[in-house]
């Protein structure tokens, strides 16, 4: 039964964040639908990507780094941003597809309370192409020991309208948390 619930806002997408179960400590689900080129979205998102190392390199921005205030996220870090989970859906008789990233400093970050942040990018596609629609790059953080949260779904919030809903949980200290 989810302990917490945090909804946030990005852009004109609704994320729901609920927290329960464990997170499956495996590598990235990305699988990209017909059309979707992922190594041209991560390019045209961060200006770099990696396909063998599966990463874009950025940095925080001062606008971030005051949002956050987090002490593993300073103004002018460098952080390695990762492809997580590409969703589809319909929302508003629109085809979209929703990528999920996670971004880590450049440093060791393995700490059972170093979490990931996550972020979100929705793409609708307007004839062959695909375009951004609203973007956040580091909404909210999950996971543990530097890995994400895997658990991501799309869920209905009202008429016509999408969320993403995130299960997250890690152990330590001999017990599960959520």
């Amino acid at each position: 039964m989810p302990s917490v619930c945090r909804i946030l806002c990005c852009g004109l997408l609704l994320v729901s964040f609920s927290c329960s179960g464990l997170a499956a400590q495996t590598k990235p689900i990305v699988q990209a639908p017909a059309g979707f080129d992922l190594k041209e979205a991560m390019n045209a998102l961060f200006g770099n990507f990696d396909p063998k190392t599966g990463s874009s390199h950025s940095s925080i921005s001062q606008a971030t780094a005051s949002r956050l205030q987090d002490s593993w996220f300073k103004n002018g870090d460098e952080i390695i941003v990762r492809p997580l989970r590409i969703l589809e859906a319909q929302e508003d008789g629109k085809h979209k597809s929703i990528l999920v990233t996670f971004s880590v400093p450049k440093v060791n970050f393995d700490c059972h309370a170093c979490r990931p942040f996550i972020g979100v990018v929705v793409f609708v596609r307007n004839g062959d192409r695909w375009e951004v629609e609203s973007r956040g790059d580091m909404i909210t953080y999950s996971g543990g020991f530097g890995e994400p949260s895997r658990d991501f779904r799309v869920v209905h919030v009202g008429p016509g309208r999408i969320g993403i809903q995130m299960t997250d949980s890690d152990e330590g200290q001999g017990g599960q948390h959520s």
